[in-house]
């Protein structure tokens, strides 16, 4: 028996909404680099190699996810992937994150002369 053809237009949707999310994330770094710098008074090529060691991860992730999606299924993945994605981006985001601060102390403490 074949199976009827299931509307295309919500899997388009939610690719879409992905889409969005990453380009969003990443245009938000980026336009924050102006407020990175001049917060954690450190240069443009060490803002550089965070941004480099963000698409690095994000890669490396990438190819983990397609096995992860061949053995749980790309849908189930791909909802996982999405609530891990936007809690890490709201806790990231938040005004009092205590991970922000301890690296922004530890950064300061090791640029300051012995």
């Amino acid at each position: 028996m074949t199976q009827p053809l299931r509307n295309p237009w919500p899997a388009l949707l939610v690719i879409c909404l992905g889409f969005f999310m990453i380009m969003l994330d990443t245009t938000i770094v980026y336009v924050a680099t102006p407020s990175i710098l001049t917060s954690l008074q450190t240069s443009f090529d060490s803002v550089l190699w965070v941004f480099n060691g963000y698409l690095l991860a994000y890669a490396v992730l990438l190819i983990t996810a397609g096995r992860l999606g061949d053995l749980f299924g790309p849908r189930n993945l791909f909802a996982a992937g999405l609530v891990v994605f936007t809690a890490a981006s709201v806790f990231s985001s938040s005004p009092g994150a205590s991970f922000r601060a301890s690296v922004e102390r530890s950064s300061r403490r090791s640029r300051s002369p012995c």
